[in-house]
């Protein structure tokens, strides 16, 4: 394909993008026809700006399908080369990026990509971009809705009218649109009816100027709604609106058969949430339960099992309903496992339609009287699809096996799912299982993402060297509100029983900080030996491999003091590391048997590659951990360069090691790896080193201070020497730190994790 050739495919397949509802196209179709530009736009070097625009597009419709913040993973290496190269384009790319990630909630990184888009839009000074600001202000917009903050909010609403009044003939009805309303949810934020009305005439002022039909149409609703609105709940008047424009495209003859039941779910979806059981119910009359496409599918008869738990249906109907609903679950689950597994993929309980179609589905059972083992079994055959629960050939053991097998004496598990539909916690031990629901997963995610931020800031010190006692009363009421949120007050009496916690299923939190928690009062990692498994089915098949310590077994320690210059012009963090000789031969010494010490220039890639540790007491690594964005396993270790490479040990290198049942790895974010929800989460360090036979990782999930990983070693060799397990041992530890007023604080315990079966 020549140059102009492959424009105007690219041109072509734009244009079908923007006329997406007249054409019809259905999104899957449309985004293979986007991958298709791509590809084209890849393999001309003098498609710069065409190349962007297209990986915009593309991000926005895989956003649409729930898949924004792995498009934008995908090519993040390159994405800041794209953009600088591309001063009408990149811009865009950028606020896609930050739209992308902000609907699944990584608020940070999405005000990242916003402030380069806002700064490339003002550094090109092209007229152009007058719409790429547009979309800057309104992505803003939607991030200070989410985040509640309504003084920022009226703030970018303004900014946004502006910038969209600086288009003018140019703006398209959609901006106008959202415009409309924001203008209306800016108002209902500040609590005030009258602001709301205020609001709504202002909109339908504005809105008159357009010569749209719809737009119109749109206008006159809004001067309808600021008619009638004192006395009146705003909410009801925007839900009217919301009513009427999916009703119109539900019927629309010049939209694709899928775009109309798209909008007719949704609109059974509306009506559902404002409590009008009766349109709901003829709307799923009108339109069936049963449309073509699998997850729309799902979507309806969670409608409809929630319809029939509101409404008074008959039992009997209810529960066929639900019966309905969970073979349309395990249908998927079932297609989900017969894919080949990837780096990059995800679990089944990936989308959000999943996610809410099973939180819907356990509500409605338990709530029937039904047996919570039966939603718990099913769980456990969703994890048994996770990546690495394949790669093991692992099988979903039944809740009798778990209770009477997994679970040592005095041990529980806490299994959660999350859904927007509201979250649920399992908790099993040899006594049987409780189930709760607890509350929306938004809530949860906010109390992890203020404890996760405070977690990895070194804190404050006095001028004796102890932690500031204001810090670690801010980490303790963070850890508080956390523990509320993963431990509901029902089950606080039966968590108070077991003295070990593994965790399972909290995949869509990423790195949650299970440590820093507070219950009773306490630190939970204190009170309480704790574990993560990947995955129930991981967790069973790790404990039916025999252990292979021998009885006199020695240690090994591996430490890489001083990184390759190589590394070190890739990271100015990867300094020379001071820890003395004697230390190490201290915990070798521990141990009965004859230990291994390979340091310094005894520490390259091919000397540990050789080396069976397999039969070891414990394996320490004390090295530098770096990251390599972009990678699907970011995570490394900097062993010391050699002649024949610089010192860079990936999980791939790992794998091939023969590993100790128990490892340590004293390396800053060595459990680094993307955040894949509904699957068991092993891209990083901890997963390579359970792949090469380990059953207990000790590893840290961000960066870690040198002074407190030496301390936390210290006390974890003397456990694990004395015969106690990973979890045991880092207990232990723990206690020993937060006894310390120099480590009292989470940021110096709290990102260690025992990963694997503890």
């Amino acid at each position: 394909m020549d140059a102009d050739a492959a424009k105007a495919f690219v041109n072509a397949v734009l244009l079908a993008q923007r006329e997406r509802e007249l054409h019809g196209i259905p999104r899957p179709t449309l985004v293979e026809w986007l991958e298709a530009a791509r590809d084209v736009t890849n393999g001309a070097t003098a498609m710069t700006e065409p190349r962007a625009y297209v990986q915009g597009f593309l991000i926005r419709e895989r956003a649409d399908l729930g898949e924004g913040g792995r498009a934008v993973d995908e090519v993040e290496p390159r994405l800041r080369e794209w953009i600088d190269a591309a001063p009408y384009c990149g811009p865009m790319l950028a606020a896609s990026c930050a739209d992308a990630l902000r609907r699944e909630q990584r608020l940070r990184e999405a005000f990242a990509w916003l402030d380069l888009a806002d700064e490339r839009s003002r550094d090109s000074n092209v007229a152009a971009l007058a719409d790429t600001a547009c979309s800057v202000a309104e992505v803003r917009c939607f991030l200070e809705q989410e985040l509640g903050t309504p003084d920022r909010l009226r703030t970018w609403v303004a900014t946004l009218r502006d910038r969209i009044a600086a288009l003018g003939a140019g703006a398209t009805r959609d901006r106008v649109r959202g415009l409309l309303r924001l203008e209306i949810a800016s108002a209902l934020a500040s609590g005030s009816q009258r602001a709301a009305l205020d609001a709504c005439e202002a909109a339908a002022n504005s809105a008159r100027e357009w010569s749209d039909p719809e737009l119109a149409d749109f206008a006159e609703l809004r001067a309808a709604i600021a008619s009638r609105l004192d006395g009146q709940d705003p909410r009801r008047c925007l839900h009217e609106d919301i009513v009427e424009r999916l009703e119109r495209a539900a019927a629309s003859t010049s939209r694709g058969t899928y775009e109309r039941e798209l909008a007719a779910t949704e609109l059974a979806e509306t009506h559902l949430l404002a409590g009008e059981l009766t349109p709901t119910r003829e709307i799923l009359t009108r339109h069936g339960l049963d449309p073509v496409d699998p997850g729309l599918r799902i979507r309806r008869l969670v409608v409809a099992a929630r319809l029939a738990r509101q409404d008074g249906t008959a039992e009997d109907d209810v529960r066929t309903t639900l019966s309905q609903l969970r073979s349309a679950i395990e249908r998927r689950f079932e297609a989900f496992a017969q894919l080949p597994r990837t780096d990059d993929g995800d679990g089944p309980l990936y989308y959000a339609a999943i996610r809410n179609a099973v939180s819907a589905w356990i509500t409605g059972h338990v709530e029937r009287g039904g047996d919570p083992s039966e939603a718990f079994d099913l769980l456990v055959r969703a994890q048994a699809a996770g990546t690495l629960a394949q790669e093991f050939g692992a099988t979903a053991p039944s809740i009798e096996r778990i209770r009477d097998e997994l679970l040592r004496p005095g041990e529980g598990l806490l299994l959660h799912v999350f859904a927007p539909a509201g979250n649920h916690v399992f908790a099993v031990d040899r006594d049987g299982i409780v189930h709760v629901q607890s509350s929306n997963s938004r809530v949860t995610l906010v109390e992890l993402a203020a404890l996760n931020e405070c977690i990895r800031i070194r804190p404050d010190h006095d001028p004796g060297d102890a932690v500031r006692t204001d810090q670690t009363a801010v980490a303790t009421s963070l850890g508080r509100r956390l523990g509320h949120e993963l431990v509901p007050d029902a089950l606080r009496a039966r968590v108070r029983g077991w003295s070990a916690i593994a965790f399972s299923g909290a995949d869509v939190l990423g790195a949650m900080p299970l440590e820093a928690m507070v219950l009773d009062e306490k630190l939970l990692c204190v009170s309480h030996a704790i574990t993560v498994w990947p995955s129930i089915p991981v967790a069973w098949t790790l404990a039916h491999d025999p252990p292979r310590r021998a009885a006199d077994a020695g240690a090994v320690v591996i430490a890489a003091r001083s990184p390759a210059k190589e590394l070190r012009a890739l990271d100015a963090r990867l300094v020379d590391l001071p820890v003395d000789d004697r230390r190490m031969r201290a915990w070798l010494q521990a141990f009965p048997g004859a230990g291994t010490l390979l340091v310094d220039d005894a520490a390259t890639t091919s000397a540990v590659a050789a080396l069976d540790a397999s039969t070891a007491a414990v394996e320490v690594i004390l090295a530098h951990g770096f990251v390599t964005p972009g990678l699907p396993r970011p995570a490394a270790l900097a062993l010391t360069a050699s002649e024949a490479d610089r010192g860079e040990f990936r999980c791939a290198d790992v794998e091939r090691t023969h590993a100790a049942d128990v490892v340590f790895l004293a390396t800053c974010s060595a459990g680094a790896g993307p955040r894949r929800a509904g699957d068991d989460g092993a891209q990083h360090l901890g997963g390579a080193f359970l792949r090469a036979g380990t059953r207990s990782v000790v590893l840290p999930t961000g960066p870690v201070d040198l002074d407190a990983s030496l301390e936390l070693l210290d006390a974890f060799i003397a456990s694990v020497a004395d015969g106690r397990s990973a979890t045991e041992a880092m207990r232990a530890a723990r206690a020993r730190l937060v006894a310390d007023p120099r480590f009292r604080h989470p940021y110096y315990f709290a990102q260690y994790r025992v990963y694997g079966r503890g």
